[in-house]
């Protein structure tokens, strides 16, 4: 199910996660650009809880971050038309339209035949 994260913008849906293409679906409903929003998203404070042979326990704090992708669009036009003002046209509407949720998340790796270590879970929202 697509995440449900407070006042940052998402969309809705069900999907199969352990599908390729599903988990590239529920990954567009909050990290990807889409229903009129840029999105983006950062991972912070990453820390190995625990680890044994055959999986890790890792914390993560991710921020994610939204805002209008018309505010975007018109803060580019006003730039090119008018250097400065566009800049402080883009600085205002960012920092009073920008919806950011910081998600605290606890996630069980485990190692690939290749050496990497791959996320058991994509949720964002369930802790464990």
């Amino acid at each position: 199910m697509a995440p449900r994260l407070g006042r940052y913008p998402g969309a809705p849906g069900v999907f199969a996660i352990s599908d390729l293409k599903q988990l590239k679906k529920y990954l567009h409903t909050w990290a990807r650009p889409g229903a009129g929003m840029v999105r983006w998203f950062r991972f912070r404070n990453v820390q190995l809880l625990q680890q044994e042979q055959d999986w890790a326990l890792v914390s993560a704090e991710i921020t994610l971050t939204a805002w209008p992708q018309w505010a975007n669009i018109l803060s580019v036009v006003v730039f090119v038309l008018i250097r400065l003002v566009g800049i402080i046209v883009a600085v205002v509407l960012y920092f009073t339209l920008r919806r950011m949720v910081r998600v605290r998340v606890e996630k069980v790796l485990l190692p690939g035949q290749n050496g990497l270590w791959y996320l058991y879970n994509a949720d964002v929202t369930e802790t464990r």
